[in-house]
């Protein structure tokens, strides 16, 4: 268990320095930078969601309302942002890590949510120690592979279920931004 929480942390921090690469590139080969807003891509489709305490929580909501709702955090860290002017924050919860990202309109929003152990599943019903075929029996094989991690890219956002050994080692629900 020590070793899988290990591999979320780092896959942590990875995600975080990943967000300091720079503006994001749509498929038209185009700058889709727009101060924090959410990209363009999908726009209409409903995110992938998870439910904590009854409450459903989506890349790119506003986090204030949202916070409130489920409760105090075990820890919190905060960071000056690489990828946006103002903080990026973590509150940890039982379970999950619910990462903000500060938008021009200085207010925070869900940039990912990150499963810490097997005690959170996903609205599906998949967590950690999960097949990697239950995967795909639930979410289909409409993904991208990516260095053996599948990605499942809806609305404003993405799914992605990292494998050791062909079960679930870390669920990721990552916000699509752009600078």
């Amino acid at each position: 268990m020590k070793k899988i929480v290990n591999i979320v942390l780092a896959l942590a921090c990875v995600f975080t320095l990943t967000a300091c690469a720079g503006n994001s590139v749509d498929e038209s080969g185009k700058d889709s930078s727009n101060n924090g807003a959410v990209t363009e891509n999908n726009k209409d489709e409903k995110n992938y969601t998870f439910k904590y305490n009854d409450t459903a929580i989506a890349v790119n909501m506003e986090a204030d309302k949202l916070l409130n709702k489920i409760g105090n955090e075990q820890s919190y860290f905060e960071a000056p942002s690489c990828a946006f002017d103002g903080i990026d924050k973590i509150y940890t919860y039982g379970g999950f890590e619910l990462h903000t990202y500060p938008a021009s309109d200085e207010k925070e929003y869900v940039s990912a949510v990150i499963f810490k152990d097997d005690s959170v599943k996903t609205e599906e019903g998949i967590y950690i120690g999960d097949t990697r075929e239950k995967v795909v029996e639930t979410y289909g094989e409409d993904f991208e592979d990516v260095d053996g991690a599948y990605v499942y890219d809806k609305g404003e956002g993405k799914l992605q279920f990292i494998f050791k050994n062909d079960l679930v080692a870390s669920v990721e629900y990552i916000a699509t931004v752009s600078k």
